[in-house]
């Protein structure tokens, strides 16, 4: 919890390299904000396999693949398996 610009972002890129002996998930509020942390976990973990998912995105596209996947709550509606560090971003009102 914390301000925006506070490094939350650190922290979760920081616990998905820690979890490297498995995979990961994000769940953003918005389709904005999703993207906007693909883009930095792709500029600062790039040895990774990273996923972004979207309600836009194809339901049949295999998710296994992935390190990290990104997304928003259409993750809610995937099949993610062999998930052990799940973690979501809230937007407060």
């Amino acid at each position: 919890m914390g301000d925006v610009g506070s490094g939350k972002t650190m922290v979760i890129f920081a616990s998905v390299v820690m979890a490297t002996w498995s995979r990961s998930v994000l769940m953003a509020p918005t389709t904005v904000l999703a993207a906007q942390i693909y883009e930095e976990a792709k500029k600062y973990l790039p040895t990774l396999n990273i996923g972004f998912v979207t309600n836009k995105s194809k339901k049949s596209e295999d998710l296994s693949g992935y390190d990290f996947i990104i997304g928003t709550h259409a993750l809610l509606y995937r099949d993610l398996k062999d998930v052990d560090l799940v973690m979501i971003d809230e937007q407060h009102r």
